[in-house]
């Protein structure tokens, strides 16, 4: 679409590789929103995950890459909690640096895609959906982003009843690289959702992909797991991408 705001889709390795239909149905999301969606083919990984495991050289190697390569004329949109947090820690990551002002500049243009579409020139519209879903939180998107309220607004534009399964400050236990390098403690501390999910929910929402990912070790053969975008573009008002 043409002619609204810019929005640059950061697609996220995880997300790129293992859910491109997330990002799509971000395109498509941002779009019908009334943003113009532009690509930028020289985008690489956030960092966060090199970052996580230690390796800050690399993780900043990644970092100067996408502040590079990424315009100034717009805004840039995550849908993944963990990476939407590398890319406004880019700030900090370069503090004292000679790439700290356009760091600076860098994160003042991320948004969450709950937040883009919140503050979009166009509303979407939503046919309403009566039932009832779960939403898992990114602790990445609450605590480092500080976006709480906004993916639940828009799912209660959608659903009849929503579940905050984040009340309470709990973690699926993904965590970044956790669930790898802590899998029996990181599925014990997923083991606790079992008593915060009720038994009639008909989806799980999440935020990020590798919530999405933990979230189904135990719960995808029983109840559908996908991410917002993919949720809110299946009840929006246009034909969506099924």
């Amino acid at each position: 679409m043409n002619g609204g705001p810019k929005a640059y889709l950061f697609r996220g390795c995880i997300q790129e590789v293992g859910f491109a239909e997330t990002n799509e149905a971000t395109r498509h999301l941002l779009e019908e929103a009334g943003y113009e969606v532009a690509e930028v083919p020289a985008w690489t990984c956030c960092g966060a995950l090199h970052r996580h495991f230690g390796d800050v050289d690399f993780a900043l190697r990644l970092a100067r890459r996408n502040i590079e390569a990424f315009p100034e004329d717009g805004i840039i949109v995550s849908n993944a909690g963990g990476c939407g947090a590398a890319l406004l820690e880019y700030r900090e990551w370069f503090a004292e640096d000679p790439l700290e002002e356009r760091a600076r500049r860098f994160s003042s243009q991320v948004r969450d895609l709950s937040q883009a579409l919140l503050q979009a020139p166009r509303r979407l519209t939503f046919r309403k959906r009566y039932g009832k879903i779960a939403y898992q939180p990114s602790c990445h998107l609450r605590f480092v982003q500080g976006v709480e309220d906004e993916p639940l607004t828009l799912l209660r534009q959608v659903a009849e009843e929503v579940v905050d399964l984040g009340e309470g400050l709990s973690c699926c236990g993904s965590a970044g690289i956790y669930s790898l390098l802590q899998p029996e403690m990181s599925r014990k501390v997923l083991a606790r959702k079992e008593t915060e999910i009720p038994e009639d929910v008909e989806r799980i929402v999440t935020a990020n992909p590798g919530c999405a990912m933990q979230v189904r070790l135990v719960y995808g053969g029983k109840v559908p797991v996908v991410q917002l975008p993919e949720y809110l573009l299946e009840w929006t008002g246009g034909t969506g991408l099924w």
